[in-house]
């Protein structure tokens, strides 16, 4: 059976919508509604994985590094970003639910623009394929794993 998408994203209805213009599916049970711009960011939720992560508006998981501390230079540099690059979000929005005043961007001392979660810089895992990857978490001695925005 064939499925319309948006931006390899696939589109339902929601039964609890009656009108035109309702939006009651938004963020539940991590569903979204459709937005132009398209989301910076989505929250995820895989069964067997964490119960809700970070991911690109392509689904890429996010992840961050517990050696970074808010405010300072990020740890990963130099050959480090080939297995770990830098995530820099959109201008879109956020999904309901995620407190889009936390996504911020900055310069880093290597001049790389990156994104950060309340502090915490994102970034991908090279080999991380496919949306809903997550070969990432426990990366590089246990420090990088994926990010709950809602654990803040």
């Amino acid at each position: 059976m064939k499925q319309s998408t948006y931006k390899g994203w696939p589109l339902y209805f929601y039964a609890g919508d009656a009108k035109a213009g309702d939006t009651n599916g938004d963020n539940f049970e991590v569903w979204y509604v459709i937005k132009e711009p398209f989301y910076s960011a989505v929250a995820m939720t895989r069964t067997g994985g964490p119960a809700l992560y970070l991911a690109d508006p392509a689904g890429r998981t996010l992840y961050v590094d517990s050696r970074d501390s808010a405010g300072q230079a990020p740890v990963c540099i130099g050959a480090c970003l080939n297995n770990w690059p830098v995530f820099a979000a959109g201008s879109g929005p956020l999904p309901t639910g995620i407190d889009a005043s936390k996504l911020t961007t900055f310069t880093r001392p290597d001049g790389l623009t990156q994104s950060a979660f309340d502090g915490h810089p994102l970034y991908y895992f090279a080999h991380d394929a496919a949306p809903g990857d997550l070969l990432g978490r426990g990366g590089h001695q246990g420090a990088y794993n994926t990010f709950d925005p809602t654990a803040l």
